[in-house]
């Protein structure tokens, strides 16, 4: 199974579940516009579920559903069509025939979806109660990550992004290359290190689709597509938020952003990961 819109698809309905047992007693849940259809859904599921698991809870329904699914997808994966997956610049390639190595990388796509979330949450949710819907959505989703004191998240997420790559080499077919350990735990740190930049263009391509949703609410009048637009869009601009950069009533400061992170991305990647990668 290579990346595809059924696994990606796969992934974010996981996600909802996961997001949900660590939401479970929330109750600001039910005022968030964002959260709140994900709450819903996830409550039907449960619901649904809860006769088959004889009084459980909801936390221990939602783990074992995530744990079912996760095997389940891997007894779907086809021996002719290898299940890929790529972090940073090197690809595993799943053992074909082989049941654990499946349900290894089943677990790993929907952890790298984490890592990449949570990467994203290393950026935006800081210390202290989120601001607006959109910065609590973003706290909500990514926990429990986002509960860690925020000096200890960097580690947290370098050593999730290790121990995936080391799953990964464990259970791939053919094996990587041969490596001492010194330098598979080198270029296991670089790879997960290239996995986080490439979130630089992830960001990019948001500012851009908030900046396309703002015209579009300017020219139809949509005052809850305005609303949305804005709340991510003050989100991701950080601290620039409070800097605007303008041109007459035009505020270019996420076109600004654009440009910037494109040129950091470029930098980081392609002239400092890629050539440190290749060293070792």
């Amino acid at each position: 199974m290579n990346p595809s819109f059924w696994e990606t698809l796969g992934n974010f309905f996981l996600f909802v579940l996961w997001f949900r047992i660590w939401t479970r007693d929330d109750r600001g849940l039910m005022f968030n516009r964002y959260l709140l259809p994900l709450g819903r859904l996830t409550d039907r599921i449960v619901a649904f579920l809860r006769p088959v698991f004889f009084g459980a809870s909801d936390r221990v329904i939602l783990a074992v559903t995530i744990a079912f699914l996760v095997c389940f997808r891997a007894a779907f994966v086809s021996p002719a069509v290898p299940w890929e997956i790529m972090i940073g610049p090197e690809t595993y390639t799943c053992g074909a025939g082989s049941v654990l190595s499946c349900i290894v990388f089943s677990a790993v796509s929907l952890a790298l979806l984490l890592f990449r979330l949570w990467g994203l949450s290393l950026i935006y949710v800081g210390y202290g109660h989120p601001r607006g819907h959109a910065g609590e959505a973003a706290y909500c989703l990514t926990r429990p990550f986002s509960d860690i004191k925020h000096g200890q998240r960097p580690f947290v997420l370098l050593g999730l992004g290790i121990g995936i790559v080391l799953l990964c080499r464990l259970t791939a077919a053919p094996p990587p290359d041969e490596a001492t350990a010194a330098q598979v735990l080198a270029r296991a740190i670089v790879a997960i290190l290239m996995e986080w930049v490439n979130l630089l263009p992830a960001i990019s391509g948001l500012l851009l689709l908030m900046i396309i949703g703002s015209w579009i609410a300017a020219f139809t009048g949509s005052s809850g597509l305005r609303t949305t637009c804005r709340e991510w869009m003050d989100l991701l601009l950080g601290p620039l938020r409070g800097r605007p950069v303008r041109l007459g009533l035009v505020d270019l400061t996420p076109l600004i952003l654009v440009f910037v992170l494109s040129y950091v991305y470029a930098i980081l990647y392609q002239d400092v990961l890629v050539h440190l990668y290749k060293r070792i």
